[in-house]
């Protein structure tokens, strides 16, 4: 594999060879020229929607270290949503 500035040229064959990989660098960023025979045949880089998708993971795992069992259940709705900003924003 050869470095570019910004993109990293692999042969088709590094592609087959080590997708699983690439795909892990490229989640996390880099993007690839892909060549066959000396020829570039595709590009690959980060997805938007995976980029999305972290920010998602971020908002739910911090979600995960609510304290549920200390909302008091049956509350109003608006109370609910209070009091779990209060965990969540609240040192």
């Amino acid at each position: 594999m050869k470095k570019d500035k910004t993109v990293t040229i692999i042969k088709l064959r590094d592609l087959y060879r080590n997708a699983a990989e690439i795909a892990k660098r490229a989640e996390a960023g880099e993007h690839f020229e892909v060549f066959k025979h000396s020829t570039p045949v595709m590009r690959i880089g980060p997805s938007e929607l995976a980029k999305i998708g972290r920010q998602e993971k971020t908002a739910f795992e911090a979600f995960g270290g609510i304290a549920f069992s200390k909302l008091k259940s049956g509350e109003k709705s608006g109370k609910l949503s209070q009091n779990i900003d209060k965990l969540l924003y609240e040192k």
